[in-house]
């Protein structure tokens, strides 16, 4: 029952220790995917129909790369994760005003908590007179997420550990705290502005049968 509903986001990930590298690239969640005998769907309704295997599966399939592991995280264990870390400093590149998100942010350069980081990684509808909002979106959640690598890895053992603590209880993962630790020790330095490869897979979107695709 618990792995009954449909991803929010996702991101496909490559991490390449050797040369402290990390690209994350967005996936559309209204991706129309043929899922065979599951019919034609939406991207994030493999995780609806079973769970995290399934999601795998799909996506692995789709993209063309094998994944070797994978990790969910509910909106608390992420605000609770950039808490442990003293907030995190990102470019908010605009002010936000969405009370669907959670609330406002000033633009600019800044320190933002745990509940001040959720609103920019769920804010849409503050961009809408500039485009699909989430096209904005997902840059902004790869943003905070390359924020809170570059400080949990700054090289302070101890911000690595908090992050770790904090999220523990509400992130699900194949990876143990101990292989963690073994990659964050090998991550230290990391520099996102250098390291971090960032994008969003291209769709066009598409009007089909009375629902928005991406195609």
């Amino acid at each position: 029952a618990g792995d009954q509903f449909r991803s929010d986001s996702m991101i496909l990930a490559r991490i390449d220790p050797q040369s402290k590298q990390v690209t994350m690239v967005s996936l559309h969640r209204d991706t129309l995917i043929d899922m065979g005998t599951n019919g034609k769907q939406k991207l994030n309704a493999a995780h609806s129909i079973g769970g995290a295997a399934y999601t795998i599966e799909v996506v692995s399939k789709f993209a063309g790369v094998p994944i070797s592991h994978y990790a969910e995280i509910d909106f608390d264990g992420f605000k609770e994760a950039v808490d442990a870390l003293g907030g995190v400093e990102v470019d908010v590149p605009m002010e936000i005003n969405d009370e669907d998100a959670g609330g406002h942010l000033d633009a600019g350069l800044q320190t933002l908590n745990g509940d001040q980081a959720l609103i920019l990684c769920r804010a849409r509808h503050a961009y809408d007179q500039y485009g699909a909002g989430d096209y904005y979106r997902t840059a902004n959640q790869r943003m905070v997420l390359g924020a809170i690598l570059k400080k949990a890895l700054s090289g302070n053992p101890f911000m690595l550990l908090a992050t770790l603590n904090a999220a523990s209880a509400s992130v699900s993962t194949d990876i143990t705290g101990i292989e963690l630790m073994i990659l964050g020790a090998r991550f230290v330095g990391f520099d996102m502005s250098k390291n971090l490869y960032s994008g969003l897979e291209p769709t066009k979107s598409e009007y089909v049968g009375g629902t928005w695709y991406e195609k």
